[in-house]
């Protein structure tokens, strides 16, 4: 199944989705690293776009305004929670940030709620205790040759987070190029609902002043009382 073909999910789940399928088996990251390193590549990408072609003051204060914008880690977390491609598109490999990192969630459930049985946090606890999606995190990770301690459910060996100079660039790439993409796709939509916007207003200003163009003023009424009079 090529999960790129699916047109359900938003502009944003695409591109972390993306950054998820450039993390090489045996590899993994946190939230936090998906958040720096796309940053990086946004702001590379953008200082590009603005060196090779002439510039207004509006996209220069556009340009800014990107260059300037950290991705949020929960923003990242909220788009892996709703992956309906788990495991193709490979979530299981981003972790929750901590010295050293802990194994996280998974599909929909956080690692603090998997790790609970009934009402208490339970610490210390074998494997076959944790949530199934926990458990299936922790198997698919195995697999890969990424252990943790099954009491505490730290990352054992911490060389096997992505460093920065391991991501594939052209795959940083793409990716920046994507969100970018979609933000200028936002942009003109909200333009585009703005313009609407005030082309109502405008059309219902104008009704409103040619209904009261009909409407006698005081100085008329008094005009005509005179005449009476």
């Amino acid at each position: 199944m090529d999960w790129r073909l699916n047109n359900t999910i938003t502009p944003f789940q695409r591109v972390i989705y993306e950054i998820c399928s450039a993390i090489p088996k045996g590899k993994v990251t946190t939230y936090g690293g998906i958040s720096n390193i796309l940053s990086l590549y946004i702001n590379k990408e953008q200082s590009k776009s603005s060196s090779t072609s002439s510039t207004t003051t509006l996209s220069s204060t556009s340009s800014s305004s990107i260059s300037s914008l950290k991705i949020s880690s929960q923003a990242i977390g909220t788009a892996l929670k709703l992956n309906p491609f788990a495991p193709i598109v490979p979530c299981h490999r981003i972790l929750k940030a901590g010295n050293p990192p802990t194994i996280g969630g998974f599909s929909g459930i956080t690692e603090e709620i998997g790790t609970r049985i009934g009402n208490n946090a339970v610490k210390n606890t074998p494997s076959e205790n944790y949530h199934p999606n926990i458990q299936k995190k922790l198997r698919l990770l195995k697999e890969e040759g990424v252990n943790f301690n099954v009491d505490t459910l730290e990352l054992l060996d911490t060389t096997k987070l992505m460093r920065t100079h391991e991501w594939n660039t052209k795959d940083m790439e793409k990716a920046a190029q994507l969100y970018l993409l979609s933000r200028q796709n936002l942009s003109k939509h909200t333009m585009n609902k703005n313009d609407t916007a005030i082309t109502t207003m405008k059309t219902i200003s104008k009704k409103r002043t040619i209904k009261d163009t009909n409407v006698p003023n005081e100085e008329m009424i008094g005009s005509k009382k005179k005449k009476k009079n």
